[in-house]
């Protein structure tokens, strides 16, 4: 374990050397200064736990003195030794002491309170230090749940500034194509003077930082800092801690806090918070991005299914409708069955594309949360029976047997008949397409305390179960030799699950490879 580091300052030699002696045999490292100037600049390289100073100090004041150090290095302790215990220690106190001692003091006072001392900033950094994890936790937790870039941003500045105390605080991000930081949230700073700011990589603060990827600590204007003694000083700023975003070497942007009113600078150890605080930031931020692309490729995507899909419906139904009446009208003109057969081909794939673009119609609604559903009481079996009426001719012309297990008394439920309708024939459908001739397809029914179960089984070839979820996600196809045969661009199973969730309801398939499927959907009985 390393020794707590504790340097003395004082004009006598004789307390120099008796303090020197007393704490170096109490295990302490210890240094000794007759100069409070020197002393100062070896507290600005190193870190001590404690300084032991007296307030009588040629060339320089012992206020001062404390005023420094605490300015230098906010968390480190100071015992002040004075000879006017009366006058000195209030306005030490107040200066930022953590106790003092009267000259001349006894050695087991002096002891005793550089012990307490210590023990009590042990102690105080083990809280702290819990206290921090703590606040890493609730904040990664905080951020993770947040998907949206602009409330994300916001809260990360809110949660940095509660933190770390900050008065103001900005976040701003690189803009990859223009080489520029662009302020994207902030607080306690007028709006004006960051609405329109853009500021070059490289150039001022917080283009250096993003330029370096280094974190910053700035107390006191910005003279004493040579890549910054050109750039004007904000006098209401006392102190500032810039940190980089960025996930390994991509930058992403940089946070920046400030403290205005507080008494106390920002120390070493916030800077380091924040940048651990950064680094989760750094990831959440990134994901948000990819999330707010990814949205905005769906919308695009959305878009142009609706738009396509509203431009192939109008040729689409004047087509089916010429083909109608020259079908009406011609059936007993052909003089062979070809002929006529040609027409029957012609109205099998206009149905077939008109299906395709209903499903993409319904999928952009979907997407739009325009999708109806109209509710009023209906008999499950009515709906059943009307749907396999009209799919029973496909059924027998494919070589496949139907099965019923219907049960016969089934209560009235509220649910929109043509959509689930439209869940029975895509689920119907898609057995046919995938059991062979000679297989068999049943359709049952079963009533549970809450829910109706719906289910169509089929003899087919089966689906893996890795596949199972995967095939209800939009445009997801199994992608294999025996099933890229088959029509379809992966939309009817997640519009079928978008209708049963919409009523309240499950839907899930339960099949092996070779053995066949079974889709199975409920709906709630009330």
């Amino acid at each position: 374990m390393a020794k707590e580091k504790i340097i003395v300052i004082d004009d006598e030699k004789s307390i120099l050397k008796l303090c020197k002696g007393l704490l170096t045999r109490q295990g302490y490292t210890v240094e000794t200064y007759s100069d409070g100037k020197k002393a100062l600049e070896r507290i600005s390289k190193e870190k001590f736990d404690l300084v032991l100073t007296s307030l009588r100090i040629p060339k320089i004041d012992g206020i001062r003195i404390l005023k420094e150090i605490k300015k230098i290095s906010q968390d480190t302790d100071v015992i002040v030794m004075t000879d006017s215990p009366a006058v000195d220690s209030a306005e030490t106190i107040k200066s930022g002491a953590w106790d003092f001692v009267a000259k001349p003091f006894r050695i087991d006072e002096l002891k005793q309170k550089i012990k307490n001392c210590l023990e009590r900033r042990k102690l105080s950094s083990e809280v702290n230090e819990l206290k921090e994890i703590l606040t890493l936790y609730e904040i990664s937790q905080a951020m993770t749940s947040t998907l949206g870039l602009k409330h994300l941003l916001d809260l990360i500045l809110k949660l940095a500034c509660q933190t770390l105390d900050a008065d103001s605080g900005s976040i701003m991000l690189l803009d990859e194509n223009q080489k520029q930081l662009s302020v994207e949230s902030y607080f306690g700073l007028k709006r004006e003077i960051v609405e329109n700011l853009r500021i070059e990589i490289g150039d001022r603060i917080s283009g250096w930082v993003a330029k370096n990827g280094e974190p910053l600590l700035l107390i006191d204007g910005l003279e004493r800092y040579k890549q910054f003694s050109h750039l004007n000083s904000r006098p209401e700023i006392k102190s500032s801690t810039i940190v980089p975003l960025k996930i390994k070497e991509k930058m992403l942007g940089v946070i920046n806090l400030n403290r205005t009113t507080s008494s106390k600078n920002f120390t070493e150890k916030d800077l380091k918070l924040l940048n651990i605080f950064a680094t989760n930031a750094s990831l959440a931020i990134h994901e948000a991005q990819v999330y707010d692309k990814i949205k905005e490729l769906d919308r695009l995507k959305t878009e142009f299914l609706s738009n396509i899909s509203h431009e192939l419906r109008t040729p689409l139904m004047s087509i089916q409708g010429a083909v109608e009446l020259l079908i009406s009208a011609c059936k007993k003109k052909f003089k062979n069955a070809d002929d006529f057969n040609l027409l029957k081909i012609i109205e099998r794939n206009t149905e077939r594309m008109s299906g395709l673009v209903k499903n993409l119609l319904d999928f952009s609604r979907i997407e739009k949360g325009a999708f109806e559903i109209v509710k009023k009481k209906i008999s499950i079996n009515s709906v059943i029976d009307k749907v396999v009426k009209s799919i029973k001719p496909l059924i027998e012309k494919m070589g496949l047997t139907l099965k019923y297990e219907i049960q016969k008394k089934s209560p009235e439920i509220l649910a929109d008949p043509d959509r689930i309708n439209q869940v029975l024939l895509n689920l119907i459908d898609n057995a046919i397409k995938f059991t062979p001739s000679g297989g068999e397809i049943t359709v049952g029914t079963k009533v549970q305390n809450k829910f109706i179960e719906i289910f169509v089984q089929d003899t087919g070839i089966g689906i893996a179960p890795e596949h199972h979820k995967k095939i209800f996600e939009r445009f997801y196809q199994v992608n294999g030799s025996s099933t890229r045969k088959y029509a379809g661009v992966g939309l009817g199973l997640a519009i079928a699950k978008n209708i049963v969730e919409l009523h309240g309801g499950n839907i899930w398939v339960e099949s092996q490879l070779g053995k066949g499927s079974k889709f199975i959907f409920t709906l709630p009985r009330k």
